[in-house]
């Protein structure tokens, strides 16, 4: 994944002068996990998931943004996470469990619009095509949308098992005290319009 190599690049770079780090992964967002409403009193961005992804069964963690900074504001304060990586999340859900939340929320039967894993790697592949030869703005979001949605929904890699794995430490487990948003909450904050749309006014996004 293009992203993530970047990342583990700028790592390697930090440690090779013994720099101090600390690495924060997170969940996706909740602000892009849901899809429309057909009522439209919940409107997404480009950038959300509005199909599900495989047979929709694989569970990926989820982070309300607004819960980011809080986490964060935990663990760089914290010695023991001082040249460690962390974890943070909200919930562990799969996409079919996501949308029978929203169901259960809003009152209302969401269509199911499903992406395969072959149609998946169709995109991911000619997205890579096209970059090979220019770059393209439009052709960098399919290939950085498809490897999104490849590693949660079909690899399954990100789980609080498969972070723990890899050596991560848990924010849950580090700091048990914050009590993170429900899913559940945070649709009914923005079905009553007391959470912005995120990237309230981007037309980019």
């Amino acid at each position: 994944m293009a992203m993530r190599e970047m990342k583990e690049h700028n790592l390697n770079l930090a440690k090779r002068l013994y720099l101090p780090y600390t690495v924060i992964d997170i969940g996706w967002w909740y602000q892009l996990a849901l899809p429309e409403l057909p009522s439209g009193k919940l409107q997404t961005k480009k950038l959300a998931l509005h199909k599900i992804v495989g047979d929709g069964k694989t569970p990926l963690a989820l982070i309300d943004n607004r819960d980011i900074g809080k986490f964060v504001a935990r663990i760089i304060s914290d010695q023991k996470t001082l040249n460690k990586m962390v974890f943070c999340y909200n919930e562990v859900l799969s996409f079919n469990q996501i949308w029978d939340v929203l169901e259960e929320v809003s009152g209302e039967t969401i269509p199911r619009a499903y992406i395969s894993k072959q149609e998946l790697e169709d995109t991911i592949s000619r997205a890579a095509e096209t970059l090979a030869k220019s770059f393209d703005s439009a052709a960098q979001v399919d290939l950085s949308m498809g490897q999104y949605m490849y590693t949660l929904g079909i690899r399954g890699d990100n789980t609080p098992e498969h972070a723990k794995y890899l050596g991560y430490l848990d924010a849950g487990e580090l700091y048990p005290e914050f009590k993170p948003t429900p899913l559940a909450s945070y649709i009914n904050g923005r079905l009553s319009g007391i959470i912005p749309n995120v990237y309230e006014g981007r037309t980019d996004r």
